[in-house]
């Protein structure tokens, strides 16, 4: 028999499966050109307006979607979120947004001089 730990018992357990919403998610490993640090802060600004306003989320964003800056081994990427009304985008309709949404993002980082991991 295991009896598991109070704090387990005691912890709230999401299942995300259950939820009504979408998670739209994706990462992207990128070069950064000289003055890397004011190039990523105004990159992630305006990647997060572009969310904001992207035509293939207009209506279906349940919270503001985010870019964050990652660091994996000294190697920059950048992940962004959204989280879709799963009311109104069904598990089929989620691919072509994303592609649409990230096919835009990738356009802004080359955009602002960058260099895309894996992409000549």
């Amino acid at each position: 028999v295991i009896i598991p730990n109070q704090s387990v018992v005691d912890t709230d357990t999401v299942n995300l499966s259950l939820t009504q919403n979408r998670m739209l998610t994706f990462t992207l490993p990128f070069r950064v050109p000289k003055g890397g640090t004011d190039t990523c802060r105004q990159l992630l600004a305006t990647i997060k307006t572009q969310l904001k306003t992207h035509p293939a989320l207009e209506g279906i964003l349940v919270e503001e979607p985010d870019a964050v800056l990652d660091y994996e081994n000294s190697k920059p990427s950048i992940t962004v979120e959204a989280v879709l009304d799963g009311q109104v985008v069904s598990d089929d309709d989620l691919a072509p947004i994303k592609s649409d949404v990230l096919i835009s993002v990738m356009d802004t980082i080359r955009a602002a001089g960058c260099k895309i991991g894996g992409l000549t």
